[in-house]
């Protein structure tokens, strides 16, 4: 909570700078985030596109750049969709009193949507083939003709269901089964119509989640990123993975295969065989993927969604950054904001902005967070927490490291006044972590001390010959207290607060 005081109150100092005006008031979001519940799986037409998830979360697109989002009942948990003869098709399940049901829903133009009545166990996944919809899920095999009446089926064993496919006049599904004294038993089932079905054991003794077929290929993948591939769904192999993230979905599009999973990961594949790591915008978990409007597409926590033109490089379709942003400054021409997991983005004009992370997770550098930033001397300086990571830049893109302990010093605010930056947080002490400071003339070389609040300084700023920097601030009926209100003159060569 007390983070949440120290950024709310630093955005409020720089507020109460702004001429009150009306068209001060008068704001445009930039840099615009799906934020909702997590986002499944996505289809396309020519004309529209469709990503559902939990809690009936439905977004439609039609060009992958803008997205509106959709919510149908939020006691629909939305598994897949599949697009098929002009209609798409979403599955998946609720739950109520009585228990876990499976869901079906069918829309025309992907913004209509009409729920069927269906009397199953809760589904995961959805494919076309022969003529008819099967279903599959918990412990359940389900046919239908047109996406709306289902019937049951028997499989060969009664697994949880993961993925389903449908190539070589045949279906292919992989499930798990947990006999719940810590034995599990996995298993691979085949049908040419969706009704009889046979198998046997599957490849590997790990989950494996998806499957799809391509290029005369059946690829399963799943924990571990294991990628198992079969001509048949009899006889597999077992492929060279270059990720060991759990890769949530695998789909066929454009001549190659795309694989999906954790922390961002995306891998590509134009056989099925050997596969290639691609780099990615974010890190949060993709669930589903696919294709449309001539864009790779993957969807996932949060209901984040990546794009790409080809396979390798994504960015967020909806924003520059999906982490959350604490403090933003303006100088040589441009807005520099900074924020969680090393986090930076910059714009010319405020409306359109470029991601460059303060610095990359690579060398043994620690993911941290920057709280601040500032601009002096034509430099920007950006301050942070888990030892006071201080880093530089002259233009926000590219940044270099000045300063970084191995404490638990956290800086919280950063200002530039008079020649000289000053920087406010939690201290490192002999006797733990005190109020105090840095300060610096040129954003290189750094001093500092300890200041008398034993909470810590949140902002800082200068102005008219003096610092003022405050530590937490409370609201009681409507008005705000400043606490422990601090502050000092501006000499270069000390600061006492």
């Amino acid at each position: 909570m007390a983070k949440l005081f120290s950024h709310t109150l630093a955005c409020l100092m720089a507020f109460a700078a702004l001429p009150q005006t009306s068209n001060t008031l008068e704001w445009t979001t930039r840099n615009p985030r799906l934020d909702g519940p997590r986002l499944n799986a996505v289809a396309a037409t020519e004309s529209t596109c469709v990503a559902v998830g939990l809690q009936g979360q439905i977004i439609r697109s039609t060009d992958a750049v803008d997205w509106t989002p959709h919510r149908i009942d939020p006691a629909r948990q939305l598994m897949d969709v599949i697009h098929v003869n002009g209609k798409f098709v979403a599955i998946g399940a609720f739950y109520d009193l009585s228990g876990a049901h499976s869901v079906a829903l069918t829309s025309e133009d992907g913004q209509s949507w009409i729920e069927h009545p269906t009397s199953s166990r809760p589904w995961k996944s959805i494919v076309h083939g022969n003529g008819r919809f099967v279903a599959v899920g918990d412990h359940t095999i389900d046919t239908s003709v047109d996406g709306i009446t289902w019937m049951r089926r028997t499989p060969h064993a009664y697994v949880n269901f993961y993925g389903i496919a449908f190539g070589n006049g045949i279906f292919v599904t992989m499930g798990v089964f947990h006999d719940g004294q810590g034995s599990y038993f996995y298993s691979v089932q085949r049908s040419a119509d969706g009704v009889s079905w046979s198998g046997g054991a599957a490849p590997g003794a790990a989950v494996l989640r998806s499957i799809a077929f391509g290029n005369g290929l059946f690829v399963m993948v799943g924990d571990g990123g294991l990628i198992f591939t079969s001509s048949d769904g009899v006889e597999w192999t077992q492929r060279t993975s270059v990720t060991a993230s759990t890769l949530h979905d695998v789909a066929f599009v454009d001549g190659k295969f795309l694989a999906v999973g954790n922390s961002g990961t995306i891998t590509r594949s134009a056989d099925g065989i050997e596969w290639f790591q691609s780099r990615h915008a974010g890190s949060q978990d993709l669930y589903g993927c696919g294709i449309a409007f001539g864009r790779f597409i993957a969807v996932g926590e949060r209901s984040s969604i990546v794009t790409s033109p080809d396979q390798q490089a994504w960015t967020s379709a909806s924003a520059v950054t999906d982490r959350n942003l604490r403090a933003v400054t303006f100088g040589n021409g441009r807005f520099v904001a900074v924020g969680e997991n090393a986090s930076a983005i910059y714009s010319s004009d405020g409306a359109n902005w470029t991601a460059r992370p303060v610095f990359e997770s690579i060398g043994g550098l620690p993911i941290t967070w920057f709280n601040s930033v500032a601009f002096g001397d034509n430099t920007f300086v950006t301050v942070g927490g888990q030892g006071a990571p201080t880093f530089t830049s002259p233009d926000a893109t590219s940044w270099t490291q000045r300063y970084w302990n191995l404490g638990s010093d956290d800086l919280f605010g950063i200002a530039h006044g008079d020649g000289l930056f000053v920087a406010v947080g939690w201290i490192s002490t002999g006797y733990g972590l005190r109020a105090g400071y840095r300060k610096s003339e040129n954003g290189i070389d750094w001093t500092g001390g300890h200041v008398g609040p034993e909470s810590p300084l949140r902002c800082i700023t200068h102005g008219n010959g003096l610092w003022v920097a405050s530590t937490f601030f409370l609201t009681r009926i409507g008005t705000m207290n400043l606490i422990e209100l601090a502050r000092s003159t501006a000499q270069r060569d000390r600061i006492s607060l």
